[in-house]
């Protein structure tokens, strides 16, 4: 079902209108398939109102989703997504470009994760913008996470993550997550994650290996950053993985997978280390300048 209304003034020297779009599917039922191989079950509600003032393109919106499933062939399926999410753009027609208006204006992912779980009552009831939602389990091709968890904030350039958290293979990982579209340049997008992931089974990430017994856990930190999504252009790429536990059998095929050609003597010499009995306790990666250390 879609009801559209609106107003349109030319009349006078700036061009102005006015309008609301209601978009509603239910599927619950059956399903829906679109561009070729993705499917759609569920209830979606789509509500927003636009505001066209010369040039300036206002939209304030939400999406509303009970139980949606999304599935793309066999490489993603998306099951029992449920939420709401609310928007608001400006947008410059003439230059097809996103206005920035919050350059001054702090992330709330920027306070840090600690700070925002204990201010989040306040953004969920206080906030017009405050969005969540919830998916019972993502599968991408052979690799899953369950019981996903997401705080959104979504205005004008910037999309924010100020919480998020999963099941990862027996393990848990939290953190938050902010994307800065800037005018919506693909080589201008700047992003940010911080996260930590704990006890998650080494013996699950290898998708052959899908057994039942417990490799060793993986506790590990990292922080990274980053400038550009689009592999033709330059791409920039700092931070740090922290890994503070981890099973010297991983570590070894890590190090292998990073050195195929064993060309390199530092980790020819830590894998050798490892098969005379050593067990590491710290392995950290560290990114400057694009290059990993």
């Amino acid at each position: 079902h879609i009801s559209i209304a609106g107003q349109i003034d030319s009349l006078s020297n700036h061009t102005q209108a006015n309008g609301s779009l209601l978009l509603f599917v239910d599927t619950a039922n059956d399903s829906v398939q679109f561009l070729n191989d993705i499917c759609l079950t569920g209830t979606l509600t789509q509500k927003s109102k636009i505001h066209l003032k010369n040039n300036l393109l206002h939209i304030d919106g939400n999406l509303v989703v009970k139980n949606l499933n999304v599935a793309y062939a066999d490489l993603l399926d998306v099951q029992s997504i449920v939420g709401q999410i609310y928007f608001s753009e400006l947008i410059d027609t003439e230059n097809n470009s996103i206005v920035e208006k919050s350059k001054d204006e702090p992330l709330f992912a920027s306070v840090g994760s600690y700070n925002y779980n204990l201010f989040r009552p306040y953004y969920q009831y206080c906030s017009d913008n405050f969005s969540h939602i919830s998916i019972t389990k993502l599968k991408a091709m052979d690799y899953y996470v369950d019981d996903i968890n997401l705080d959104f904030i979504i205005q004008n350039e910037k999309i924010e993550i100020p919480y998020f958290s999963l099941h990862l293979y027996d393990g848990n990982m939290s953190g938050l997550f902010s994307v800065n579209l800037h005018q919506g340049n693909p080589e201008d997008i700047e992003w940010y994650i911080k996260a930590n992931v704990s006890r998650l089974n080494s013996a699950k990430l290898l998708p052959k290996r899908k057994v039942k017994t417990r490799g060793s856990d993986l506790n590990m930190n990292l922080e990274l950053s980053g400038k550009g999504i689009d592999p033709q252009q330059d791409l920039t790429l700092q931070g740090y993985l922290y890994v503070t536990k981890i099973g010297p059998k991983f570590t070894d095929n890590v190090l292998r997978s990073l050195d195929p050609r064993g060309t390199d003597k530092s980790i020819q010499d830590t894998r050798k280390l490892l098969n005379w009995g050593y067990k590491p306790k710290l392995i950290s990666f560290e990114i400057k300048h694009d290059n990993l250390y």
